[in-house]
């Protein structure tokens, strides 16, 4: 199997041990360039994993997430993994300007 993260701009990866292969259905790529997931069937369920590394600009995050519900296959259930640029306190956060504290672009 192709390394899953070869095509990533974010460079990202999901591996998959011996383990779990067995229940391994395929993999995708958003278009994005922003996240990858892998489909497994376990029992009579599908289960997603995505792994995703959001921008650090709301309105680009806001973008991802829109992109996000369009693009991943219906599956059971999704477990959803990453760098999510986004800050629960305004006491961690580091060095650069300051864009957003809100995770809104989640519900819009």
């Amino acid at each position: 199997m192709p390394a899953l993260g070869d095509n990533l701009k974010a460079e990202l990866c999901i591996a998959i041990n011996d383990t779990w292969l067995v229940s391994f259905l395929h993999f995708g790529f958003l278009t994005c360039d922003r996240g990858q997931y892998v489909i497994f069937q376990i029992g009579l369920k599908k289960w997603g994993l995505l792994n995703m590394y959001a921008p650090n600009c709301v309105r680009d995050r806001t973008i991802l997430w829109k992109s996000i519900l369009s693009q991943l296959p219906i599956v059971n259930h999704w477990v959803i993994v990453g760098d999510f640029n986004m800050l629960e306190d305004v006491c961690a956060r580091l060095g650069d300007i300051m864009h957003t504290l809100s995770g809104s672009e989640l519900y819009e």
